[in-house]
């Protein structure tokens, strides 16, 4: 049930006001500083998918489309090397669940880029395959991917910059603001807590 924030009758129109966030969210951080935060990211993304055994995707946040290709390869290496190492565990053992990597960026081609957003094909469901999304900050307000139940902050975006020195724009990799760090924990607790 979604409740609402607040209704207001303004001379024949309401102005109804639905918060998007309807399960509470719990927000965690590193105690230090990582040199490698692709990595770290990546890291964390699989130590989610490997002890959470609800539902729900993992939403991951990071800078630029390199950073976020770098990580769907490692991921998917990690991944796959666990995938053939898990095949000789006995057989009364529970199996880990699937992952699929998939990135989202806006220089990606359009197949990919809509990927994230298709319902789960009916492999994904039988094999309670869980995506884990590698996202820019496109996935932080201009859409909403669905199912998403994690979300990974980097803390870094890419940021237009003038450089009056040159006169040309550039895209710099800065730390985000407060704002945008709420808005991105926002796209968790959407399914569930």
């Amino acid at each position: 049930d979604k409740q609402l924030s607040s209704v207001v009758d303004l001379k024949g129109g309401t102005i109804i006001s639905v918060d998007g966030r309807q399960h509470p969210v719990d927000i965690m951080y590193k105690q230090e500083p990582v040199s490698d935060y692709v990595k770290a990211t990546v890291e964390v993304a699989l130590q989610i998918h490997e002890s959470e055994n609800e539902d729900g995707d993992i939403l991951c946040f990071s800078s630029t489309g390199e950073e976020i290709d770098e990580a769907v390869e490692m991921a998917e290496n990690i991944l796959e090397s666990s995938s053939t190492t898990s095949t000789s565990i006995a057989m009364n053992k529970k199996q880990p669940r699937n992952a699929t990597c998939l990135p989202l960026y806006s220089t990606l081609p359009t197949r990919l880029q809509t990927q994230p957003f298709l319902p789960r094909s009916n492999d994904e469901v039988i094999n309670n395959t869980r995506r884990i999304i590698f996202a820019s900050n496109i996935a932080e307000t201009s859409v909403t991917v669905p199912n998403i139940a994690h979300v990974i902050d980097t803390g870094f975006a890419k940021m237009p910059f003038f450089d009056p020195y040159s006169g040309f724009d550039r895209l710099l990799v800065c730390p985000i603001s407060k704002a945008s760090a709420q808005q991105r924990a926002g796209r968790a607790g959407r399914v569930r807590p």
